[in-house]
């Protein structure tokens, strides 16, 4: 619970619930189109609070941005080590994405590629936000070729981060395929075609 004071009271409120919240909105409307008054009801604060305890929008939403990279790096590294192999780990992550066509509430591609698209360069800031999250997938993906090569599963003339970088773009695409509206059967089989590049050379 964070407390802050205003006008001599002082008040608290779950921070991890306005920011899952904030999350949300940002997250199926992007950054432009949630607007302050949908952010507000959806956090359950006031302006004066949420100004008070988050500053800006701007703000709000580089921190949003930012949770929401964590979550998915923790449950990415928990995946890893709970994987008999680094190989099974990688197709589980680009298999898995084609499941989440099943369901509505995940048809929303993915926040960090989301933002990267409707940001592009106009905002350096956001800009070197993104990089630094993709750079963050990017390890765990190498982190799990390299697991690979050590056990004897893979082995590859192409550097290592190169072909991280290539599974994530592949992520990447998947999640917004899904959020187009992609089916299950195409969505695998695309997952597929992207697996080929740790078929043997």
């Amino acid at each position: 619970m964070v407390q802050y004071s205003s006008m001599g009271r002082t008040r608290e409120f779950d921070e991890d619930f306005a920011l899952e919240a904030a999350t949300r909105v940002f997250w199926a409307r992007g950054f432009d189109a949630a607007a302050m008054p949908m952010l507000l009801e959806e956090m359950g604060l006031s302006k004066s609070s949420f100004y008070e305890a988050f500053e800006s929008k701007d703000a709000l939403f580089q921190r949003c941005v930012s949770n929401y990279a964590d979550k998915m790096i923790f449950e990415f590294r928990a995946a890893l080590e709970r994987s008999p192999s680094g190989l099974d780990f990688i197709r589980g992550v680009l298999q898995g994405v084609a499941d989440q066509a099943k369901d509505e509430k995940t048809r929303l591609g993915c926040l960090i590629m989301n933002t990267a698209t409707e940001f592009g360069q106009r905002v350096p800031a956001i800009a070197q936000l993104v990089t630094h999250h993709l750079g963050r997938f990017e390890d765990v993906f190498a982190r799990a070729l390299e697991r690979a090569k050590d056990d004897g599963e893979w082995e590859s003339a192409r550097p290592t981060r190169s072909v991280a970088r290539y599974l994530v773009c592949g992520l990447s695409g998947l999640k917004t395929m899904v959020k187009a509206g992609a089916s299950r059967a195409s969505l695998r089989e695309t997952a597929s075609l992207l697996l080929s590049v740790l078929e043997p050379q």
